[in-house]
């Protein structure tokens, strides 16, 4: 027999709920790097803080997407490993993923200073040394895997202190940095390879310093503080 209703109608739908991140205040950030220095993972570590990238884009970043001499790279795709078929490079999810990354002059540096090391251990390894062309790799050349990397991060948060930082974090804390350093918003969505800036503003609209100071200032300034320099007139509305 038919029910006159649908029982799914009462139902109320679980509100979707962003995962909290962490982000890292400038201190933070700059002792976390200073302890992570010397380890072999410092050069993505540090250009994933200064780029705001994410891991499987930095993982996937070949040496044809780097200009130095610019000071840009290019974002055409990410990297990462899938059971059954090892690494798998595919392009991002959307056309604004795909973008340019101006790169500030300590992160070329860190690049140089990669290409330089690898040099050397082509050199050194010489047929055992495996070319993919790829900015971060391990000593021999070949991929770095993406849940490795996971994972040797985790420890050396934790033996920083920050036993909640994840790897993804690193993205989060350069997006509120810069827009809590009074960043234009449209240009920290650019560098995130955000679809939308209301999806940049969505999550970290909070890092944006007094904007309802900012809001409340403009608007007493459309009128020119001219309603403050008259007395005030009480209207009461009288029955006929």
């Amino acid at each position: 027999m038919a029910i006159p209703y649908n029982p799914a109608d009462a139902v109320e739908r679980p509100r979707y709920r962003r995962m909290k991140f962490q982000a890292l205040t400038v201190e933070e950030a700059q002792e976390f790097l200073d302890f992570a220095r010397g380890h072999k993972d410092y050069p993505i570590i540090y250009t994933a803080l200064y780029t705001g990238m994410r891991q499987g884009e930095l993982l996937g970043l070949h040496w044809d997407d780097v200009d130095i001499t610019r000071g840009v790279l290019k974002v055409q795709r990410t990297a990462q490993w899938v059971t059954g078929y090892g690494r798998i490079e595919k392009p991002p999810k959307t056309e604004a993923g795909r973008r340019e990354v101006d790169l500030p002059e300590t992160v070329i540096k860190i690049l140089r200073e990669v290409r330089k090391q690898q040099a050397e251990d082509r050199l050194f390894m010489a047929e055992k040394y495996q070319e993919n062309n790829i900015v971060f790799c391990q000593e021999n050349g070949k991929p770095i895997d993406n849940s490795n990397l996971t994972y040797r991060f985790r420890r050396l948060a934790n033996a920083a202190g920050l036993p909640n930082l994840r790897f993804h974090d690193l993205r989060h804390t350069h997006a509120s940095l810069m827009l809590a350093a009074g960043e234009q918003l449209l240009v920290v969505q650019q560098r995130l390879g955000h679809e939308k800036p209301s999806t940049t503003a969505d999550i970290y609209g909070h890092a944006i310093p007094g904007q309802q100071r900012a809001a409340a200032d403009r608007f007493d300034n459309l009128f020119g503080h001219q309603m403050g320099t008259k007395p005030v007139q009480r209207f009461y509305s009288q029955k006929k």
